[in-house]
């Protein structure tokens, strides 16, 4: 392989890469936040997309093989959970636990034993369930990143393919088209002449005709 061919396939790398990366960094903090999780925060997005860049472009092959693609998309899915708790903002249920806390102080009399039990055994039921609805969220992603990264680069191959074949035979109509040109500037030359050839003896006749004015009175 040449020296082209080698920066060409480096560059179509670096490209499905960044595709690869950037659409699951999006899906996946979609599904982040569908999923309960918090809004992720610059820092943690940040890393998200520096790490899925660094996986998406060392797995990237010349061609984008199903088995990498799905490494690819799925490390970054797992990774994407734990790196967008940092600088997250807090979800409204997050910053609604702490009222509720206080509503059942007030009425429980500020008596601690029986609902702080209580609310632990609630909210441990319900992080398990949010954590369940999470990485369901994030599986979903990563299905739908694959299925739209596998069929958008074959459709996306298809258009080139479609458009160069569409510029070849462009090009090859524009380079023949002086040579079917030229026998139709040849005939016009030749209709010009003919009728530079047709007035010559007019113009002659014109010249070498008498100009006698009238007769002269006697």
């Amino acid at each position: 392989m040449g020296a082209d061919e080698a920066i060409r396939s480096r560059g179509v790398r670096v490209v499905r890469g960044l595709a690869v990366a950037v659409l699951s960094v999006v899906v996946a903090a979609f599904s982040h936040v569908a999923g309960g999780g918090m809004a992720p925060g610059l820092l943690g997005t940040t890393l998200a997309l520096t790490f899925a860049v660094l996986v998406s472009v060392a797995l990237a092959g010349r061609t984008l093989s199903t088995p990498r693609l799905v490494v690819s998309v799925v490390l970054s899915q797992v990774v994407f959970h734990v790196l967008f708790s940092l600088g997250a903002t807090p979800s409204a249920a997050a910053s609604g636990s702490e009222p509720v806390g206080m509503l059942g102080m007030v009425m429980s009399g500020g008596a601690h034993s029986v609902l702080p039990d209580v609310a632990t055994v609630s909210g441990g039921h319900s992080m398990g369930m949010d954590d369940s609805r999470m990485w369901l969220g994030h599986a979903v992603a990563a299905l739908v990143t694959i299925l739209i990264l596998r069929h958008g680069e074959r459709s996306f191959w298809s258009l080139v393919r479609l458009a160069s074949a569409r510029l070849v035979r462009l090009a090859v109509v524009v380079l023949a088209l002086p040579s079917a040109l030229r026998p139709g500037r040849r005939l016009l030359r030749l209709a010009l002449a003919d009728r530079r050839g047709l007035r010559a003896p007019t113009d002659v006749l014109l010249a070498s005709r008498p100009r006698r004015g009238p007769p002269r009175v006697a």
